[in-house]
């Protein structure tokens, strides 16, 4: 079984490339999409690059680079099964501030080009975007067709409902 996400550290992401759907649980760092822009602001006078290895040489990841990420980072994916097993082991969820962390805080969606942050913390993932891209801070949930719900386990909804 995958690992319990660690709150505020670890993240589950979504993504959506030529209409097919992955998953990752990862570190949040690797999902700041603009590493340049990100730099930039945090740490102005440093000649310093990102030091992220998995994302050595992208700086900037977007569709371009997309397919060269998911091959350099396969132990970060996972998939429904594991995700629904990782809510199995955490039931009962009362409450989002209890188990947030279990549910996707991003959705990279590939092919509009907007990436949707649900992520509580400082960390404003939706401020650095590629050029072109929409950033959006609001709830996905909707977007999500319902075969991606690993929360949904023989008909029953297990997302918070506080």
């Amino acid at each position: 079984m995958i690992k319990n996400p660690l709150y505020g550290d670890d993240i589950i992401v979504l993504i959506r490339y030529d209409n097919e759907y992955f998953w990752y649980l990862s570190e949040k760092t690797i999902w700041v999409m603009n590493y340049t822009k990100w730099m930039e602001i945090f740490y102005p006078f440093s000649n310093k690059k990102a030091t992220i290895p998995e994302r050595e040489g992208l700086d900037i990841l977007n569709r371009d680079n997309w397919l060269e990420f998911k091959e350099r980072n396969v132990e970060l994916a996972t998939n429904r099964e594991e995700l629904r097993r990782l809510i199995e082991f955490n039931l009962p969820i009362t409450s989002w501030d209890e188990k947030g962390e279990l549910f996707p805080a991003l959705f990279l969606d590939f092919d509009k080009n907007i990436l949707y942050s649900l992520f509580p913390e400082s960390l404003a993932f939706e401020r650095y975007v590629p050029e072109y891209w929409t950033g959006l801070y609001e709830d996905f949930y909707s977007l999500i067709p319902d075969a991606e719900k690993y929360w949904i386990i023989e008909g029953v909804d297990h997302f918070p409902k506080e």
